[in-house]
């Protein structure tokens, strides 16, 4: 679980000038 947590804190630390985009991504994909 503290892997996990880890993980995504580090992804959106490292994609977080593509916030937006992510976002988008995210409601086109659910």
């Amino acid at each position: 679980m503290v892997i996990f947590v880890f993980y995504l804190t580090h992804y959106f630390l490292t994609n977080y000038s593509n916030l937006a985009n992510m976002q988008e991504f995210y409601l086109e994909v659910v």
